[in-house]
């Protein structure tokens, strides 16, 4: 960003260059940068004829899913 900034000083006219400031900041202030990991939910495979052992997350089919069935056993 400081590049973009950089070429923005060098603009003559002071009314297109404060508009550009004002664009970038918005930018700045609304855009991640860098390295953004996002939130994501694990994906489900139902095995519909897989055995039931402790520790297996099970629900009635006709119901949602409970929340931690998600989450990830490690």
């Amino acid at each position: 960003m400081a590049h973009i900034e950089d070429l923005i000083a060098k603009i003559k006219d002071p009314v297109l260059r404060a508009d550009l400031e004002t664009e970038i900041k918005d930018l700045k202030e609304r855009r991640d940068w860098g390295l953004v990991f996002e939130r994501y939910r694990p994906e489900l495979t139902l095995l519909l004829d897989a055995p039931i052992r402790a520790g297996s997350a099970v629900w009635e089919r006709r119901s949602d899913p409970p929340p931690d069935a998600f989450v990830s056993a490690r």
